[in-house]
């Protein structure tokens, strides 16, 4: 953390953020489907709102992308993620010993995929293989979980460049370790379970995070894996 930084309203006046993503430049991506209008906002990490515009996104989807090539998605309701191989343009779906799937991130050198268990109590771990499949799979990272509850809840998982992963909970965002120990909760920044998280701004030094309404931002050490243009 930086002394003296807290969090702040980057953009306001949303129905309910569903997704959100960081693009190559550090501008936000906020989609939210009860917009009538526009589903799809884009901010600056100041809070501008650059543009709007409407896009088609199955409900609750989740996606995280290898090496430009392998696309990994989360299908709502399912124990399931949907492989799609770019360059060959084939699908196939992976199961998953994941009772509630919800949110998923790769470690900074992509050899490993988080998918959270918003049902259960770990955050599981699979190595990625050539072929893009998983293997290995580990419940590495406990997650911290209210007296007398089971299910943690997890929404949304992203790390920063040294490998530290960020679990958003309804007790907070909860930060790991690259071996999987919980370092420490960081409060949520508004009394609703967040739903998105990413690092955003040029720098990539702006933890963002939806709750609700409302898209937070905080300055951290810490920063962000930098997206490359494609």
């Amino acid at each position: 953390l930086i002394d003296g930084e807290e969090w702040h309203a980057i953009g306001v006046g949303f129905k309910s953020v569903e997704a959100m993503w960081v693009d190559a430049t550090g501008n936000i991506h906020v989609v939210d489907p009860s917009n009538t209008d526009h589903n799809l906002t884009v901010l600056s990490p100041d809070g501008a709102v650059l543009r709007g515009s409407r896009i088609t996104l199955e409900p609750g989807l989740r996606l995280a992308t290898r090496n430009g090539r392998f696309v990994y998605s989360l299908l709502p309701g399912q124990k399931t993620l949907r492989l799609h191989d770019v360059e060959q343009n084939t699908s196939r779906d992976l199961a998953l010993p994941v009772a509630q799937p919800s949110g998923l991130t790769f470690t900074p050198d992509e050899g490993t995929l988080v998918v959270g268990d918003a049902a259960g109590k770990h955050l599981w771990a699979f190595r990625v293989e050539k072929d893009g499949s998983l293997t290995c799979a580990e419940p590495y990272y406990p997650l911290r979980i209210r007296p007398g509850e089971t299910a943690s809840g997890v929404t949304a998982l992203t790390v920063d460049a040294d490998g530290r992963l960020y679990a958003c909970t309804p007790v907070g965002i909860q930060m790991f370790d690259p071996t999987g120990r919980l370092s420490g909760v960081l409060l949520n920044p508004s009394p609703r379970t967040p739903t998105a998280i990413a690092f955003a701004g040029p720098e990539r030094d702006v933890l963002v995070v939806s709750c609700g309404d409302s898209v937070y931002g905080r300055r951290l050490k810490a920063r962000g894996v930098a997206l490359t243009r494609r």
